[in-house]
């Protein structure tokens, strides 16, 4: 192993071997040895951070209890009680998508949009995106530098009803891992007439929390909230590259966060948030936990009950006549959460999720319309597909309390977008979908109200 020198008068800065920050490089040593280290432990002991090179997913679970495959490096950070703030740098190759479009021959004499129309295959154009590479290096250091802002989250955090301060230190009844994620792309003009660009980009977070109690329910609950940046089409100082009635873009046609279990150790889905509710872009909202312990300690170890409640804690919206957000169920026990489907041109209802197909449909024909003399035109974005959105949303799966393996679940998030132009005679669909989608795994024996160990 190897030091990191990183400067900080934070609490926190206690000395491993004359460091105040613990550097591991996988790559030059062996993982089964890494755990066992007396330097990790001591830093996990005492909250000193570490950096790891290219953790395994398997790696991060032996450390944390929940583990994530595809991370070029991770900060990890035991706070209060069983939390760790771990963030994760997820390496550059995953997800990389290129632009398609779909084209419409426009018609002489325009048709009845009930009829058939003339198309031509989607051609993908590689030099229409490109993606910003993250310099690992500063990335992590970045994380580093402000130690009193981990402080703060970590106190907060361990100050929370989950982390309750009456609950014995060995004790294994709660446990948190938090996980930062961005991508961001530079988007050009699909129709080659100006060289303006574009930068689009996302970046939400997920904490992941076990909890094991006995009251009202015995049961292991399982939660997911999502937050962070949020979603933008355009980074501050820029506009779309045009924005007039023959080209549009790129805008933000569509938004979700995904989640579905790959294993039945989260038992069944409880609650989610936020409901469906037409017309409504929900900025946050989550539920307000009540967890207590009573009891204390006996010579047998820890004894009494881990209580539990929550209530949903709604806490602003948007409301807006082009909008609306949609839940659904992903498979059996998953959900996917839209932020902004939207309702263009007043009466003219459509559907973005039928928008990014590889070949041109009657529900990209209603984002054009005939103006004479002038042919078509392209209706106008609502003002919230030119917005920063914000990804708050949380579900709650309730299981067994004797669950003891590692349950799997897929995590993702989706950023839609689009430019429409008509040019010489051509309606033009420029689409792209810039994703991010990981597993992570969760070791359901972490957490157990009644064994100490």
């Amino acid at each position: 192993m190897t030091k990191l020198f990183v400067i900080s008068n934070g609490v926190r800065s206690k000395q491993v071997n004359v460091s105040n920050v613990l550097f591991v490089d996988v790559n030059s040593e062996d993982e089964s040895k890494v755990s066992n280290e007396i330097e990790l432990k001591t830093s996990l002991t005492n909250g000193i951070p570490i950096v790891i090179n290219e953790p395994s997913a398997n790696l991060l679970k032996n450390l944390t209890g929940f583990g994530v495959d595809g991370c070029e490096a991770a900060i990890i950070i035991k706070g209060k009680g069983n939390y760790f703030y771990t963030r994760t740098f997820m390496k550059a190759n995953f997800d990389i998508e290129q632009v398609k479009t779909a084209t419409m021959q426009i018609q002489e004499v325009r048709k009845d949009e009930n009829e058939e129309e003339r198309t031509s295959e989607p051609e993908v154009h590689s030099n229409l995106v490109s993606y910003e590479e993250i310099n690992l290096v500063e990335a992590v250091l970045e994380g580093l530098k402000n130690i009193a802002e981990i402080e703060s989250i970590l106190d907060a955090l361990g100050n929370s009803s989950w982390q309750n301060e009456s609950v014995p230190q060995n004790r294994k009844w709660s446990n948190y891992w938090a996980m930062d994620s961005w991508k961001s792309m530079v988007l050009n003009d699909p129709s080659e007439e100006t060289s303006k660009t574009q930068t689009a980009r996302f970046r939400f977070t997920c904490t992941f929390s076990l909890l094991a109690a006995n009251k009202p329910a015995k049961v292991k609950i399982f939660n997911v909230s999502v937050g962070g940046t949020g979603f933008e089409p355009m980074i501050a100082g820029q506009s779309l590259i045009r924005d007039n009635n023959k080209h549009r873009g790129w805008a933000q046609s569509l938004t979700s966060v995904e989640f579905l279990p790959t294993s039945n150790e989260f038992g069944n889905i409880e609650s989610y948030l936020p409901i469906n509710t037409a017309k409504e872009v929900t900025v946050s909202t989550g539920y307000s936990w009540d967890i207590g312990f009573s009891g204390g300690v006996s010579a047998e170890g820890p004894s009494g009950e881990v209580s539990f409640s929550y209530s949903e804690n709604k806490s602003s919206s948007i409301s807006n006549l082009d909008f609306e957000t949609l839940t659904e169920s992903e498979g059996d026990n998953g959900m996917r959460f839209y932020h902004n489907c939207h309702i263009v041109g007043g009466d003219t209802s459509v559907n973005p999720k039928e928008m990014f197909g590889s070949e041109w449909t009657k529900m990209m024909g209603k984002m054009f319309y005939y103006h004479f003399p002038d042919g078509d035109r392209v209706r106008s974005w609502p003002n919230l597909s030119k917005s920063l959105l914000k990804p708050g949303c949380e579900c709650v799966w309730y299981a067994k309390s004797t669950a003891s393996k590692t349950g799997v679940i897929k995590f993702g998030a989706t950023q839609g977008l689009n430019y429409f132009y008509s040019k010489g005679g051509v309606n033009h669909n420029s689409h792209i979908k810039n994703t991010i989608s990981n597993s992570i795994q969760i070791d359901m024996a972490n957490v157990n109200y009644d064994d100490p160990r």
